[in-house]
């Protein structure tokens, strides 16, 4: 008999994940898609062969409310309960002018980090690049820049080069001067978009004792020193959110 699981489902603009946690947070199993092919095959049916588990109750952090609808749909029978700023109570929004603004993996992130310490900047690298503090249980405020990925398919869209792949020039040794095409690509783009969140998230007030931590799509590409990096810290995030419904 299929042992009871919680399913955790965390849909992005580029990546949508499904996870389940083995009676432990450090313990996360998880199978990614792409959002876009995803949600047009509907392939439910994979992730359930995967995942040896009978499912309890679906909790889903998602950033694309249009196609919360077909999770509804497919999981019909399961109690499904979807993040949302104003149903949890991990961490306040209240210093924020529209806290409905902030986006779920964000507010899913901050309630993870929030066990971290008082004070944690937190980095999400993906579609967009978003840079967050919280202090002492408050969400202070965020930035928002173009994603790594996001700036680096834009640059091909406007010059006369033939497309690099990303992957191939995030493996450079970078130097502070590119001698060659790819060189120059890769130095201006990976470590361009590193410092440019480093000198943002170091621009925050609060930044006395404070704590670095990133995750995202986007951060097998750039490696900050002395920065905490957690796979799926949005998943984490709605593990301890469940534990509180």
């Amino acid at each position: 008999m299929k042992k009871k699981n919680n399913l955790y489902i965390s849909i992005g603009n580029t990546t949508t994940t499904f996870a389940y946690f083995e009676n432990s947070i450090n313990k996360i199993n998880t199978i990614k898609f792409n959002t876009t092919k995803f949600f047009k095959t509907l392939n439910f049916v994979e992730i359930l062969n995967k995942f040896d588990i009978s499912i309890d109750r679906i909790f889903v952090s998602s950033v694309k409310k249009s196609l919360n609808k077909f999770i509804i749909s497919y999981f019909e029978n399961n109690k499904i309960i979807f993040l949302k700023w104003n149903n949890q109570k991990n961490i306040s929004l209240d210093l924020l002018d529209n806290p409905k603004e902030v986006g779920n993996d964000i507010i899913a992130s901050a309630i993870f980090a929030n066990t971290l310490g008082d004070n944690m900047t937190i980095i999400s690298l993906g579609t967009a690049t978003v840079i967050a503090n919280i202090y002492k249980g408050k969400l202070t405020g965020c930035t928002i820049s173009p994603g790594l990925e996001t700036s680096y398919d834009s640059l091909f869209k406007k010059i006369s080069i033939n497309k690099i792949s990303l992957k191939e020039i995030a493996n450079y040794n970078l130097k502070k001067i590119g001698l060659n095409t790819k060189e120059s690509i890769a130095i201006g783009v990976i470590q361009g978009h590193k410092l440019m969140v480093q000198e943002i998230a170091n621009s925050f007030d609060n930044q006395q004792n404070t704590n670095y931590v990133y995750y995202g799509g986007n951060s097998h590409y750039i490696k900050f020193e002395n920065w905490n990096k957690y796979n799926d810290m949005d998943l984490l995030g709605l593990y301890i959110y469940s534990k509180s419904k």
